[in-house]
């Protein structure tokens, strides 16, 4: 019984030691890399290696035993060397050149061995095998079809070399022959299982892979939308704050602290939406370009004044400077282009030298322009450059530093949906250049919309009705829209927005989406399908800022939909334009 015991253990210890030994050489060169894809890539690369230098040095001995031929041994020996060259290759971070190695080794592998074999062992299966691996071992379209074709030249030139029977080894006998083919096929067959395996388990764990990803979706809105709401109740209340202390000298001092705060704010604010828009580019999700005229200078200038807030803390200049070559008018998504400056200057700033300068500068080429974001800080480690754009890459080139390594893996998103691209230079020591460059489409004036620039046409009191289940909520928007010169009435759901709506009609309802008993949604369709209240202007005040979403809403009568945290300029432009149309349209 005890030597059976003792028997088990030493088992288990073996099992456990090739376990840790075989796991040793699959990681080798992965360490210090977050991108999981390039990680498969690397032990996909570090499996083939070991597994055929394996294989070679398990067959090879039993092939020379046999046939009595150096040659094989010698091609079998250098054949190792290559193979077993790609674990250094990635131990010392050059991945790429170990998948080409490891890759077009084989090739001549195949061409050495059908020379010295012939058509003692059908090489043309490691030919498919090898076909079959190039889409796994390599990313690049352009690298596919280099293999692919050195593929199709090794089958071509092995048909060759069979056909006119050109081979060094001298004729063998049947069961010779029949022992190298089956030690051969088994081979192949251990490699192809070695490879699969991981593959194989991931496909069986898509299931729980999905509920897990399904579950941490859910989370993750849920989170956002319970964010966005307090980011709401902080921005209301610095504007308010702000509002009393420019009104009253006493207050005065903390003018600059409600800046810090609000700053703050648009700073949490900003990873919110990172963190949303990843998730949706993650999902495949990826909002349509919408294509419009803006101005150029203006369009830009806008940025500057609030950058130079949040730089002011840490004494740093903000600097736009837009070529002279560029259309004064241009085509672009506007939206889309504002997430690329407000990430590149807000990285900036985040990662400058205390007293330094941070450039914006906009710059015209012939057929493209190009966003470029400038500062000086400590450089990006050469490693680095590559990785800087992938999902929570961070360099935490100042220890004070925190950020989520997503702003710059969105702006390289974006560039691309706009049919653009994205590159990262250091232009001088100590100095990172970001660059966007982006298809030029220059624009007309006239196809600008003009906006109404006067918010002030409250020249008579409008009733508003609010629903939202957050009191604070309720408060703190009542008060801004008091302050505009309205006459408040708030709720806390659908259901007590309609009973108040049966005792007087308002000329403009504010719905919260998230409320029990009635959510925005529901209650916005009860007010469209009621004859007395189906023309009132209703606003959407969401924390789901996600253009599915908002397009659902205005296409059940939603007249404006308002992404919490509500910035006070939208949402005075939002009630100017409705309830001058509202008042217009009662007046016919």
């Amino acid at each position: 019984m005890n030597v059976r015991l003792n028997t088990k253990k030493k088992f288990i210890r073996f099992k456990n030691k090739t376990a840790r030994f075989v796991s040793t050489i699959r990681n080798i060169g992965t360490t210090g890399i977050e991108d999981q894809d390039k990680v498969k890539r690397i032990k996909l690369t570090n499996a083939i290696g070991a597994s055929i230098a394996f294989m070679i040095l398990s067959i090879a001995p039993i092939g020379v035993i046999f046939t009595k031929n150096v040659v094989i041994a010698i091609a079998a020996g250098v054949d190792i060397l290559f193979t077993l060259s790609v674990l250094v290759l990635n131990h010392y971070k050059k991945h790429l050149t170990a998948s080409l190695v490891i890759y077009f080794s084989q090739c001549l592998a195949v061409i050495a061995f059908g020379i010295i074999l012939g058509g003692l062992i059908q090489l043309q299966c490691v030919i498919v095998f090898l076909i079959s691996i190039l889409y796994l071992l390599f990313k690049e379209k352009s690298l596919r079809i280099v293999c692919l074709i050195s593929a199709i030249l090794t089958l071509v030139i092995l048909q060759t070399i069979y056909y006119l029977n050109s081979v060094v080894l001298q004729p063998l006998g049947l069961d010779t022959a029949y022992i190298i083919q089956s030690l051969a096929l088994v081979g192949l067959l251990v490699l192809i299982l070695v490879i699969s395996r991981p593959y194989v388990q991931s496909h069986d764990n898509n299931p729980e892979l999905e509920r897990a990803n399904q579950f941490i979706k859910v989370f993750t809105y849920k989170i956002a939308h319970e964010l966005r709401n307090e980011l709401n109740q902080i921005n209301l209340a610095s504007y308010l704050i702000k509002k009393e202390a420019a009104a009253n000298k006493q207050l005065e001092n903390i003018s600059n602290l409600i800046d810090i705060l609000r700053n703050s704010s648009n700073e949490t604010k900003n990873i919110v939406n990172n963190v949303l828009s990843m998730a949706k580019i993650e999902s495949g999700q990826i909002d349509a370009v919408v294509l419009s005229h803006f101005q150029t200078a203006s369009f830009f200038e806008k940025f500057i004044p609030a950058y130079k807030l949040l730089a002011r803390g840490k004494g740093i200049q903000v600097k736009l400077f837009i070529d002279e070559k560029m259309p004064a008018v241009i085509i672009g998504d506007p939206l889309k282009i504002g997430e690329i400056v407000n990430n590149l200057m807000g990285n900036a700033i985040k990662y400058s030298h205390k007293y330094s300068t941070v450039y914006l500068k906009i710059a015209a080429n012939e057929k493209t322009y190009q966003i470029e974001v400038i500062n000086k800080g400590k450089m990006i480690p050469k490693e680095k450059i590559d990785q800087i754009f992938d999902p929570f890459i961070t360099f935490k080139g100042n220890r004070q530093t925190e950020g989520t390594g997503l702003g710059l893996s969105l702006v390289k998103n974006i560039a691309e949906t706009l049919n653009g691209k994205v590159a990262v230079t250091n232009p001088m020591p100590e100095h990172t250049k970001f660059s966007v460059i982006l298809p030029l489409l220059a624009g007309t004036q006239e196809e600008i919309k003009e906006e109404e620039e006067d918010m002030d046409i409250f020249d008579f009191p409008h009733n508003i009705l609010i629903a939202d289940d957050e009191d604070m909520n309720c408060l703190l928007l009542s008060k801004v829209l008091e302050d505009l010169g309205c006459i408040v009435k708030t709720t806390s759901n659908g259901q007590e927005a309609l009973n108040a709506i049966e005792k007087k009609l308002p000329d403009l309802i504010i719905l919260d989406s998230a409320m029990p008993v009635l959510n925005g949604e529901e209650t916005l369709n009860k007010l469209k399908q009621d004859s007395r209240t189906k023309d009132i202007p209703v606003v959407i005040a969401t924390g789901d800022a996600f253009a599915e979403k908002q397009a659902k809403l205005i296409a059940a009568g939603a007249s404006a939909i308002m992404s919490k945290p509500i910035v006070i300029k939208d949402l005075a432009k939002v009630l100017t334009q409705h309830l001058k149309h509202h008042c217009d349209d009662q007046l016919k």
